[in-house]
């Protein structure tokens, strides 16, 4: 008998999948504590399409272990030394040592990395968009194979049984209830007919007409029926994204990167939801300017605050490269709270893009470092808009200073029933 030979380099490489997910599953609640407490790796980059890899860091997990115990005394039934009521000394048990300072070797604490889908399991569970209503785009050049009915005509791996089947049901019943009905009023016509030659046709059409009714094709070729398919446009859910950010200088690297982090789960999220979404990033001072990425964080300019002309800029992207008919927009924005003309970004607002978009969400950041405005107050763009949109739902006002709060926020956003 010949050895039989299995070769396992043909088996799915990623075999340890299995044991990935019951992994995530086991520790879900402390991977999610961990994305609360600051875990996004701060080399992101929102605009990238590929499947980031995002850092988890810091994990403690708690395994089951086995210990041994020390010199000890147990005490059993029927035992000759003690009786019930009698005192005696109790050694304690051997204590783990867990992680250790000074000599010896310890143990690192771990981390592991979470691709992207793994982490919309885990953080956008339970989300869901406000005023969600999917528009369709126009001018969508993607196909899709569509099933258009049935036929009679098709290759035999298309044919339906159950169609031909009752197809050939239909066929016979109503094939019958016309043959017998003929055969009824020939009958009657034999009846009142005295001439030989003419009964013997009528007998002789009826004997034809009972072989006929008795040899009825179970399944005939007319009876087959084929699923039938059509190419048809496929409709794209599609949404565009609009980062707008202030850079002037009261706006540190740290408040950006919070602004950044919040960005980039708002981003995941939405993308999560469309088929197809561009993301915009404007930036401002007491100018706007739309710029790519890499600029929208990292320049730094001098000036002012006015939130409005950001505004004004993302009105009129819209008006001409995003049809609000065709395209599910959202406006994100940050900004430290300064606004020079407050009451115009809100006009802005209420009289423009609120028409057009689907949400409008505002992050105040602040640096913790700092008593901002006299103890962390509402700022005038914070307040203003909080006067005039707070019983909007399309407008989301939210403000923080932390990484611990990032996820709060989000989830304050996009999850019912979370209080703000």
């Amino acid at each position: 008998m010949e050895p039989i030979i299995i070769n396992r380099s043909l088996v799915d490489k990623d075999r340890s999948a299995d044991n990935r997910t019951r992994f995530l599953n086991r520790y879900r609640e402390i991977i999610l504590q961990s994305v609360k407490a600051g875990g996004l790796a701060n080399d992101i980059s929102i605009s990238d399409n590929k499947k980031t890899k995002i850092e988890v860091p810091s994990l403690t997990l708690q395994e089951p272990v086995f210990q041994y115990l020390s010199k000890s005394t147990q005490i059993v039934p029927h035992n000759e030394y003690f009786v019930k009521g009698d005192t005696f000394l109790v050694l304690g048990y051997a204590q783990s040592s867990g992680r250790q300072g000074g000599q010896g070797t310890g143990e690192d604490d771990f981390s592991f990395n979470l691709d992207e889908s793994e982490f919309i399991d885990i953080i956008f569970d339970g989300c869901a968009l406000p005023s969600f209503i999917k528009k369709r785009t126009k001018d969508s050049n993607d196909f899709t194979n569509e099933r258009a009915g049935y036929g009679r005509s098709g290759v035999p791996s298309r044919l339906s049984l159950i169609r031909s089947f009752n197809a050939a049901s239909m066929r016979k019943i109503a094939t019958k209830a016309v043959i017998k009905s003929e055969i009824e009023e020939l009958e009657e016509e034999l009846k009142t007919v005295d001439n030989e030659d003419q009964e013997f046709h009528i007998r002789t059409r009826i004997e034809h007409l009972e072989y006929k009714l008795e040899h009825l094709l179970f399944l005939d070729t007319y009876d087959l029926r084929y699923v039938m398919h059509d190419m048809k446009k496929k409709p794209i859910s599609s949404a565009v994204i609009f980062f707008v950010l202030d850079v002037s200088g009261s706006m540190n690297s740290q408040m950006k990167t919070l602004a950044k982090n919040l960005f980039y789960l708002i981003k995941l999220f939405i993308q999560h939801q469309y088929q197809r979404t561009e993301i915009v990033f404007v930036r401002h001072t007491d100018e706007a300017k739309e710029v790519s990425e890499q600029d929208f964080f990292n320049n730094r300019e001098s000036g002012g605050t006015n939130i409005h002309s950001a505004l004004n800029m993302v009105n009129n992207i819209i008006d001409e490269r995003y049809n609000p008919d065709d395209y599910n927009i959202y406006l994100i924005s940050s900004s430290d709270g300064d606004d020079w003309n407050p009451e115009e970004s809100v006009k802005v607002l209420r009289e423009k893009l609120l028409k057009k978009v689907q949400l409008y969400a505002y992050a105040e950041v602040s640096d913790p470092n700092y008593a901002v405005y006299g103890g962390g107050g509402m700022t005038g763009y914070t307040a203003s808009l909080t006067r005039a949109f707070e019983k909007n739902e399309k407008v989301k006002i939210r403000s923080f200073s932390e990484d611990g709060e990032m996820l709060g926020v989000f989830y304050s956003i996009f999850r019912e029933g979370v209080k703000k």
